[in-house]
């Protein structure tokens, strides 16, 4: 990453930490864990560092199956005064997995400094090898649900499971979906098929009643919702800096075009600053 003397060389490594174990919460769990979440934030009023945690089910955090950033120490600035004792636990027992994974990767980032040696800088990052909303994404678009998210939806999500029951018994069971995964493209092995099959099955029978698949692809929809109005909401910010930035061009070449603006803007800075890169300015001099 980069050239001359200051290159970076980057590796990644895949390592099976035998040390702990994180386990995959069922999606019914992790829709309590974002509707105790949310209430909390509410209770207590909207701040920046909160708006953020808000948000962290509807990006990234679900489908590593996690809630990133929901920490006990962000956990005390929330009033759970209002949330039943279930959904109180829950959100300790949810921050307190948090602090432990936090913590492993802190000592494990430490330990492999160490081992490099002076300038080494290691990046640990837990691997969910079960992001289930992609496997969602690639079911819906395999029979035809995919698109953008209306009120008939959720009815769209609901037919296909009468698709993935073949047999007609009421239940998807792991045969049924081990072949609706294939043929979705989706490269997956029994232990795989395993796992998926008990996160969306809620009361542990081994198979998918038809209203735990009604109850997943509600929750699916609710995060694609979330997902994409964050991303309009940040498409627009962009628009905005973008508009701004160019009027501040604008009015320091004072109406004498955009040569006049980009020679006004490099004559502010001063030559051979030590931050000229952070800049963001190819400077020749």
């Amino acid at each position: 990453n980069g050239r001359g003397l200051n290159a970076i060389v980057q590796t990644d490594l895949y390592v099976r930490d035998t040390t702990m174990d994180v386990k995959l919460q069922k999606i019914s769990a992790q829709k309590k864990i974002k509707r105790a979440l949310h209430s909390a934030i509410d209770a207590t009023g909207s701040t920046g560092k909160l708006n953020k945690l808000h948000q962290s089910f509807s990006t990234q955090s679900s489908r590593q199956g996690s809630v990133i950033g929901l920490t006990s120490n962000n956990l005390s600035n929330l009033s759970l005064e209002g949330l039943e004792k279930e959904a109180q636990d829950a959100l300790k027992a949810s921050a307190k997995e948090q602090d432990s994974i936090i913590a492993r990767a802190d000592a494990v980032e430490k330990k492999i400094e160490e081992a490099l040696g002076e300038n080494a800088e290691a990046i640990v990052e837990v691997w969910n090898p079960w992001p289930w909303q992609d496997v969602l994404d690639q079911i819906a678009e395999y029979y035809g649900a995919s698109g953008d998210i209306t009120d008939e939806s959720l009815e769209l999500y609901v037919a296909v499971f009468d698709k993935i029951d073949e047999d007609g018994g009421g239940e998807i069971d792991q045969e049924e979906m081990y072949e609706a995964l294939s043929n979705a493209g989706l490269d997956i092995t029994e232990e795989g098929v395993l796992t998926l099959v008990a996160m969306i099955d809620d009361d542990g029978n081994g198979d998918i009643d038809r209203d735990e698949w009604k109850e997943t692809c509600e929750f699916y929809l609710e995060l694609k919702k979330e997902e994409k109005e964050m991303q309009h909401q940040t498409e627009g910010q962009a628009e905005l800096m973008k508009r701004v930035r160019a009027k501040k061009l604008a009015e320091l070449g004072k109406g004498e075009g955009p040569s006049k603006a980009a020679e006004t803007v490099v004559t502010g800075v001063p030559m051979g600053a030590p931050d000229d890169e952070g800049l963001g300015l190819d400077i020749d001099g």
